[in-house]
């Protein structure tokens, strides 16, 4: 800690030059001084060398460093929920993973499950845009990859994601994941041509509008559903839920 003073009588009587944060005291015998130095809330400026010395012997003196970790926290995987097969995902619904790396900062990776090999790989896709940021407050990095604009085939639906850490070894060992979380996409029933709204076969909540093949996907919102006569969108209500078959 940079700039930090302590200072201890041989009564054990002692203060320090920052006395919000450090307490520094002492236990006498007939011998010796004993001294402990107490830091009340350990921050990432804490970490460094620390020396103690006497003031009236300048040949007794003792150095130490102290090193600070941090574990690896708070990691979070977000999913898209408006994937259709074969179709460019609209670019706010995104494959998200982020986390607090700790410190010294670990290695932070989005994974997929591979049913050939039975393991977790790291994602990489054909299709799509990617986007890394880090974030330091401190010593502590918070790393974040988001994926945009990506295009799954129905076979993907089901496929496995999570969010892992792992250390910066030459081999480097697994840490800590998320919970999987498997990817939903959804058939594009929509005809080639046309401009019309249709309903979801699983929710009453959700519809579609489909535009010359391309389906765009709406939510009602949690309470409502919607209404669509002769392929045409007319509300979303809660009154809508007492008769509504998702189809």
């Amino acid at each position: 800690m940079d700039g930090l003073v302590c200072t201890i009588n041989s009564q054990a009587i002692g203060n320090c030059s920052n006395s919000s944060g450090y307490a520094v005291s002492g236990i006498v015998d007939s011998t010796s001084l004993r001294v402990s130095l107490l830091i009340r809330s350990v921050a990432c400026s804490d970490e460094g060398e620390y020396d103690c010395h006497s003031v009236n012997r300048p040949d007794a003196f003792a150095t130490t460093f102290l090193a600070l970790t941090a574990d690896v926290g708070n990691l979070t995987l977000t999913m898209p929920s408006k994937a259709i097969e074969k179709q460019q995902m609209p670019y706010e619904d995104i494959l998200k993973c982020e986390g607090n790396m700790g410190y010294p900062a670990q290695e932070l990776t989005l994974e997929v499950y591979d049913n050939i090999t039975e393991s977790y790989r790291a994602f990489s896709w054909p299709s799509g845009s990617s986007n890394s940021q880090t974030e330091k407050a401190g010593c502590l990095t918070t790393a974040l990859f988001s994926y945009h604009n990506l295009i799954f085939s129905l076979s993907d639906s089901g496929k496995l994601f999570r969010c892992s850490a792992y250390d910066r070894s030459p081999t480097p060992r697994f840490i800590t994941s998320t919970s999987p979380q498997s990817l939903n996409v959804l058939a594009n029933t929509c005809n080639s041509t046309g401009d019309y709204w249709e309903g979801s076969p699983s929710s009453c909540q959700l519809y579609a509008r489909c535009a010359s093949g391309v389906k765009y996907i709406y939510d009602c919102g949690a309470g409502s559903c919607h209404s669509i006569v002769d392929n045409s969108f007319r509300s979303c209500t809660a009154a809508n839920c007492n008769n509504c078959t998702p189809n």
